[in-house]
């Protein structure tokens, strides 16, 4: 059943709108979004209000594909870290950290779940839902090892879109520019294997994608296109 927040105050002057639940308790927890006047949904948060003594911090946004997470767990009524914290997901235990904190540095569909956390001898906290969706800029690279002095070309377009001006980066470094939404190495070598990704103003980057290079060979490859 949908609940409309009766507290709300609009600022003219930003166009925003905010909406506070003044005591929270754990019937408050549950989904929530906004709604403009002509239907359109906001991304939905998922907000957990507990009564007991281990939180997990999580996003309550949606993450992107290649996206870093890190969870922390903690205790309500202890400043200490020095304790082991159990982090799950989908109730299958992940790692144990005497940090109180996991981070995933590159999180892909497979990281979507319910995590929990549990310090004992306090507790387990509430699951959190975590979302992960694919990236909107996409970036189409060889998913086999390329062949010293064969050409190379990488494409860069936005999810559902055609190919548009993009950005191109080596190891964080930006390398190329093109209007066309790809750029190609006419004859690769070992010194161009490495991270590459694309960037589009106004979209985002794609996912980095590592490059192989094999020395040269007379036997004939595959090239395949994979898109992420």
């Amino acid at each position: 059943m949908n609940e409309t927040i009766q507290k709300c105050s609009n600022d003219t002057m930003t166009l925003t709108v905010t909406c506070t639940i003044e005591f929270a308790y754990e019937p408050d927890s549950g989904e929530y979004w906004c709604e403009g006047e002509g239907g359109s949904k906001s991304n939905i948060v998922y907000i957990s209000v507990t009564s007991g003594s281990v939180i997990l911090e999580s996003p309550v946004f949606p993450l992107r594909g290649g996206d870093s997470l890190t969870l922390h767990c903690k205790t309500r009524f202890q400043d200490s870290t020095n304790f082991t914290a159990d982090f799950y997901r989908n109730g299958v235990l992940l790692k144990s950290s005497n940090t109180g904190h996991m981070t995933i540095g590159s999180v892909n569909k497979s990281d979507e779940g319910l995590y929990k956390c549990e310090i004992a001898p306090d507790g387990m906290s509430p699951e959190s839902w975590v979302v992960v969706r694919g990236r909107d800029v996409i970036m189409e690279s060889p998913v086999v090892p390329v062949i010293e002095g064969e050409a190379v070309t990488l494409r860069c377009r936005k999810r559902n879109s055609p190919y548009l001006r993009a950005d191109f980066y080596k190891d964080g470094m930006l390398i190329s520019s093109s209007s066309a939404g790809e750029m190609t190495i006419p004859s690769v070598s070992k010194s161009d294997k490495g991270l590459y990704k694309c960037y589009i103003s106004g979209s985002g980057e794609s996912a980095e994608r590592h490059l192989v290079v094999k020395g040269e060979t007379n036997s004939q490859k595959l090239r395949l296109f994979l898109t992420f």
